[in-house]
């Protein structure tokens, strides 16, 4: 049990990637607290608890953590995934510890602020419409144009509830087919949604930390996406780049204007954007870690990586770099399925031989066995990923065609 001498650091929701702070910040002498945002955590969230690491392998509620520890000694709070943030922001600024400002937490939880803090910035934006119920649907879209629409839920991640559509009745179809009061998959009900045109071009990710010495690009990367299935845009890999390239300057220069607008100071920020040809344009981002095992790949390529600087960012350490080095190259690439099935379950050939790929540094698998696979048109339906690294770029592609061929989903 913690003493009553120990400073400790609380990780809000600490799922996804979150639960990689945990022993790293055990590693560097601080114990480590988790605390829920909500009573309300959806299954998928809490079945991925990973108890190493915290105090008594427990979630605790909030009011009754500080009650038990005390909030003295408390050093840091830490948004462990997307759905902590609110909850992280007000919980460091009533404890007095480095935060993001609660007054301004929507810009960067909820699609439609972000958006404006851009505008306001005097920021390259995408044009918002938010449509709080139903029945502002018909007045609120009677000025849209007859492009291509994305329509998504204003307080969703990643690609849950996205809609394409095209012009106004393409977009009003979209709207009213939309999950109107349903729980998300981050267990928060959809408070209304967003229409927004659909921007072409690359979709780049830029990962940053926040300290008193300004905005350090821990990573950046690219996805590359292709038609299948029936969908135009299906996730076949992520790609990290070189920070330090010349050609990205535009991106990042536009990314840390960004940050700034949204009123980042303390912490990670993940911010997706869409590089057209009128240049960088934010997406959305979140005040948070790279979900997923990005962490993980970046551990291998970037230096300082990503999860070093968000945890000295968090305990006040100088950070002299405004720009890792890429160490290695890196991608993660994302399984895609073709036919509709029953998995049979994991097979002990596919994994040995994944394992022998010299680039090879890890997977998963999303499907549990005996559970439908459909083809994949979405991150949803992605069946499973592996993730690479290497010196050497072409054995990259090698084994990223290795791993589809062994995978045959």
């Amino acid at each position: 049990m913690i003493s009553l001498q120990d400073q400790y650091v609380i990780v809000v929701d600490p799922f996804s990637s979150g639960a990689l702070y945990a022993p790293k910040f055990v590693s560097l002498g601080y114990p480590c607290v988790a605390v829920r945002s909500s009573p309300h955590i959806a299954e998928r969230f809490a079945r991925g608890f990973q108890p190493a690491g915290f105090i008594d392998g427990e979630l605790f509620d909030i009011e009754e953590a500080l009650t038990r520890f005390g909030v003295a000694r408390a050093v840091a709070v830490v948004a462990g995934c997307e759905m902590a943030v609110a909850a992280a922001d007000a919980l460091a600024h009533r404890l007095g510890l480095p935060g993001n400002a609660p007054a301004t937490t929507a810009r960067r939880r909820d699609k439609y602020p972000m958006q404006q803090a851009l505008a306001e910035a005097g920021l390259r934006h995408i044009p918002s419409l938010f449509i709080r119920n139903r029945a502002q649907i018909d007045s609120a879209t009677e000025t849209l144009e007859d492009i291509a629409y994305v329509v998504k839920p204003v307080n969703s991640a990643s690609t849950d509830g996205v809609r394409f559509a095209h012009g106004r009745e393409g977009a009003r179809q979209a709207l009213n087919e939309s999950a109107w009061g349903r729980v998300n998959d981050l267990g928060e009900v959809n408070r209304g949604f967003v229409v927004q045109p659909f921007i072409e071009g690359p979709e780049y990710v830029v990962d940053l930390v926040a300290h008193p010495g300004g905005y350090t690009v821990a990573s950046v990367c690219v996805y590359d996406k292709v038609a299948c299935n029936g969908a135009p845009f299906v996730y076949a890999g992520l790609e990290a780049l070189d920070p330090h390239d010349p050609q990205y300057a535009p991106l990042l220069s536009y990314a840390r204007r960004a940050a700034a607008a949204l009123g980042v100071v303390a912490g990670p920020l993940h911010m997706e954007l869409i590089w057209s040809d009128d240049g960088p344009v934010m997406i959305e981002a979140g005040a948070r870690m790279h979900g997923g095992v990005a962490p993980a790949l970046f551990n291998d390529c970037y230096s300082p990586n990503l999860l070093d600087l968000a945890v000295d960012a968090y305990l006040g350490k100088p950070i002299d770099t405004l720009l890792a080095e890429r160490r290695q190259f890196g991608r993660i690439v994302f399984l895609i399925g073709r036919k509709e099935g029953i998995y049979p379950g994991p097979s002990p050939v596919y994994e040995a031989n994944l394992r022998q790929l010299p680039s090879y540094r890890g997977h998963r698998i999303f499907v549990s066995q005996g559970e439908r696979m459909v083809p994949t048109v979405d991150l949803a339906s992605c069946p499973g990923i592996v993730w690479l690294a290497s010196r050497i770029p072409e054995q990259l592609d090698i084994d990223d065609k290795s791993c589809r061929t062994l995978a045959a989903v």
